[in-house]
């Protein structure tokens, strides 16, 4: 803390020092100089307790104290003991300013280090490179936590150009195109599917029908004999027959409504499609052949509208 002297010596030195500024004064300033002493202390025993303070890291203090001492003593060996303990505040602050005061405060001292004999540097330009260094890593860092600058896109001439065109006229029609003919193409499937499956259980059903007619003549019920079992016979001979029409009425109808409505639907959704085509590609035309003149008196929009 106290340079590259033995503290004692240093103490010694600066409290010699201290104490012989404290009476070279002139008769008025004395006066100010004994009320402010009779508040705050001597400089030799503000110094004492800044000392105290540095060596408890209570830096702070070691600062308030050590430069009220210098305030009232003017002596130029307490600007080192100043930088070095702005310096330790800095370390619990990480405020770049207290760095950059230790710095100042230091570079203080050199000077008047140079400018009188008596005080011996020792140290001191060796301190103001570490200080720089630390200052330099500091701005570093903090530059390095900094946020990018935020990304301006500049509209360009065709954004420009756009928006005075306005939105594309056939972007919708052509969504509505598309949507059209996906459920179009959903619904003739679908009936493609049920006349297939309508088709299959008809045929099932024709296959019963076949196999209890068949029982039928077996059993003779066919030439006018009667019975329970006849009875029966006729009455799966009469439920195929009916399941079966009913089963190729519905494949018929599903193959023939539901594909119709899904093919209607697919040439509806291509005619619609291929109309937002047509007006894109004019709306994109019309984008062409705008252009943006500049005029004496501003810019000139021209082209076919």
């Amino acid at each position: 803390m106290f340079r590259s002297r033995s503290s004692r010596a240093w103490s010694l030195a600066l409290a010699t020092s201290l104490l012989g500024g404290a009476v070279m004064v002139t008769p008025a300033p004395a006066l100010a100089r004994t009320a402010a002493l009779a508040v705050e202390g001597t400089p030799e025993e503000l110094y004492d307790e800044g000392r105290k303070a540095y060596r408890l890291g209570d830096f702070k203090t070691a600062v308030d104290k050590w430069e009220k001492a210098y305030d009232l003593s003017d002596n130029g060996l307490l600007l080192y003991n100043i930088s070095l303990a702005y310096k330790g505040l800095y370390t619990i602050s990480n405020d770049l300013a207290d760095l950059r005061r230790a710095r100042a405060i230091l570079d203080n001292f050199i000077k008047v280090a140079k400018a009188n004999a008596d005080i011996d540097p020792d140290d001191a330009p060796e301190r103001l490179i570490e200080l720089d260094a630390m200052i330099a890593e500091a701005e570093k860092a903090a530059e390095d936590d900094k946020p990018p600058p935020p990304v301006v896109v500049q509209p360009t001439e065709g954004d420009e150009l756009r928006e005075k065109m306005g939105p594309d006229a056939g972007r919708k029609l052509r969504l509505a195109g598309m949507g059209t003919m996906v459920g179009g193409g959903a619904i003739a499937l679908t009936g493609v599917a049920l006349a297939a499956f309508y088709g299959i259980k008809g045929q099932e059903f024709s296959s019963k029908l076949g196999n209890s007619l068949q029982e039928q003549e077996d059993r003779g019920c066919d030439n006018g004999e009667t019975g329970s079992e006849c009875e029966r016979i006729q009455g799966e001979i009469d439920t195929w027959r009916d399941n079966g029409n009913s089963a190729n009425t519905l494949s018929v109808a599903m193959g023939l409504g539901l594909g119709g409505v899904g093919v209607v639907a697919l040439v509806a959704g291509g005619l619609v499609f291929n109309e937002g085509n047509k007006r894109t590609k004019q709306w994109e035309r019309g984008l062409a052949e705008l252009r943006v003149s500049p005029t004496r008196r501003g810019l000139v929009l021209t082209g076919r509208f």
